[in-house]
């Protein structure tokens, strides 16, 4: 429903309202606006504030709700923008995008070999290395905010998973998970071989790797959370508007 259908029917119950009022309403309508407020300890009257208030409140709802929903950039224009490739390479791919579209992760053949970017306006694409003793790496998964990045580094003898974060660079997921986290036990006997996603809030990865059982997925989940987008602390301020409208009204 638009803002404006909805204020079309906030109208109309308000109409309503008045129309049926105490007189002359339809047979039924009683328990509503009569014998229903009185059971209630609503005086006469009350519920055609209650409709009254209710119908701008759905307006307001609908319009914060459409501005949460489509976020900070509805109503710009499309744009297609080529994401350049990395100095000496022959090719770039894309594999993840933050979820306001100012971070882009993906690999990149460089004068080095293949290597996982990050990519920002105000950046550029930008490697992202590899693992110690690694010679390539990609990168399949960026959280909501683009602030944390996973993927692969590969070596001669093996592929193992990676974490990125612009503050500690690129680290071997099972070192983190084994270090930071104590997971040594639930992770005997397994090698993490690529993260191929990571959740919007950054909190749980999925990938693939070794285990006791051959090639298997793999999910890690609850992390420590990374800082909430801004559009979180939005919804929370609008709900704590809307909530203040009504106790107001």
């Amino acid at each position: 429903m638009s803002p404006i259908s909805a204020m079309g029917l906030g109208n109309s119950l308000r109409g309503r309202g008045r129309r049926n009022g105490m007189r002359n309403r339809p047979e039924g309508d009683g328990d509503r606006w009569g014998n229903g407020a009185k059971r209630r300890g609503v005086r006469r009257g009350e519920s055609q504030r209650e409709l009254r208030v209710g119908g701008v409140g759905l307006v307001h709802g609908l319009l914060l709700a459409g501005s949460l929903l489509l976020g900070p950039g509805a109503g710009q224009a499309a744009e297609f923008i080529p994401l350049g490739i990395l100095p000496g390479g022959g090719y770039s791919q894309a594999s993840g995008v933050s979820a306001d579209g100012a971070v882009v992760v993906g690999q990149s053949g460089s004068s080095t070999g293949t290597q996982a970017f990050r990519w920002t306006a105000g950046t550029g694409m930008t490697g992202l290395g590899v693992l110690p003793g690694g010679t390539s790496s990609v990168a399949d998964g960026v959280s909501a905010d683009g602030a944390v990045v996973v993927g692969g580094s590969t070596s001669n003898t093996r592929e193992q998973a990676f974490i990125w974060d612009p503050s500690q660079g690129m680290r071997s997921l099972l070192d983190v998970l084994i270090d930071d986290y104590g997971l040594g036990s639930q992770l005997t006997g397994w090698s993490l071989a690529r993260a191929t996603a990571i959740s919007p809030d950054g909190r749980h990865i999925v990938g693939y790797g070794f285990g006791p059982n051959g090639i298997e997925a793999w999910l890690v989940r609850n992390l420590n959370p990374i800082p909430l987008p801004a559009a979180a602390y939005l919804f929370g301020a609008g709900l704590v508007g809307l909530a203040g409208l009504a106790r107001r009204r």
